[in-house]
C-alpha cells in the first residue's frame, strides 16, 4: 500500500514541479528568438562583427558603450531602418514585430500640436488619458501648443510619451533622457521605468546609473567594439 502511495505521490510531485516551472517561466516572460550574427560595415569600417543579442520578452535589456560602438546602428538594424550586410538570425521574427521608438533626434511633427503628435501613435486613447500622462512628466498645459514652440527638453518628453503610449511588441529607446536637466531627468526616468514594466524594451545609454534606475534585467556592454 505504501509503495503504491509513494509512486502516486512521486508522480504528483513531478507534475507539480513541471507546473511550478511553467508558472515561473510565464512570470519571467517568454524568451524571444535570439538575434545572432549581425554584421555591418561602412566602406572599410566594420561596425558590427558577428554580434549576437539575447532579449527576453517582458524585460528591459540595456545596451551600453561609448559613442561610435555601434549602439545606434544595432537599433536601426533591428528596427528595419538599416540593412545588415546579410541576413542574421532572428531577422524575420524582428521584421514581423510591431515597434515603437525614441530616437536620438526627437522626430516630431513641428507644426502639429503636442496632443496631435502623441495621438499619431495612440489614436484609441482619449485626450483626458493623454493629458494625465502629460502631467506625469510636467507637460500639463501645453497640449494645444505647436511643437516648434517648445524647448528642447519639452520636445524630448513629447517624443518619449509618444513612444511609451504606442502599442507594440518591442520598444526601442536610444539615449531617451539626453538634454533633460537633472531634476526633470530623475522624474522622467522613474516614470519611464514604471511604464516599461512588463514590456520588452531595448534601451541604449552610456550612463550606468540610468541602467540601474530603469531596472534593466540585463546590461550588455559594447565597449569591446569601440
Amino acid at each position: 500500500m505504501w509503495n503504491i502511495l509513494s509512486v502516486v505521490w512521486s508522480g504528483w510531485d513531478k507534475v507539480c514541479g513541471r507546473l511550478a516551472a511553467k508558472a515561473v517561466k510565464r512570470k519571467r516572460g517568454k524568451i524571444m528568438p535570439d538575434i545572432t550574427d549581425i554584421n555591418k560595415t561602412y566602406g572599410e569600417h566594420r561596425v558590427l562583427e558577428h554580434f549576437s543579442l539575447h532579449i527576453e520578452e517582458g524585460r528591459t535589456t540595456c545596451i551600453m558603450g561609448r559613442s561610435g560602438c555601434g549602439k545606434t546602428t544595432l537599433l536601426r538594424i533591428l528596427m528595419g531602418l538599416e540593412q545588415a550586410d546579410e541576413d542574421f538570425g532572428g531577422s524575420r521574427e524582428m521584421a514581423a514585430m510591431k515597434k515603437s521608438a525614441v530616437f536620438q533626434e526627437d522626430r516630431l511633427c513641428e507644426n502639429l500640436s503636442v496632443m496631435a503628435n502623441i495621438r499619431l501613435t495612440c489614436p484609441d486613447r482619449t485626450k483626458a488619458q493623454i493629458q494625465e500622462e502629460m502631467r506625469e512628466v510636467d507637460l500639463e498645459g501645453c497640449a494645444g501648443q505647436p511643437v516648434h514652440e517648445l524647448s528642447g527638453g519639452m520636445k524630448r518628453r513629447v517624443a518619449l510619451l509618444r513612444a511609451l503610449l504606442a502599442p507594440g511588441d518591442i520598444l526601442f529607446l536610444d539615449e531617451p533622457f539626453k538634454g533633460l536637466d537633472e531634476e526633470t531627468r530623475q522624474k522622467v526616468i522613474a516614470y519611464t521605468a514604471r511604464k516599461c514594466q512588463g514590456r520588452t524594451v531595448l534601451f541604449v545609454t552610456h550612463d550606468e546609473r540610468e541602467a540601474g534606475l530603469m531596472k534593466a534585467a540585463a546590461v550588455i556592454s559594447m565597449e569591446a567594439l569601440c
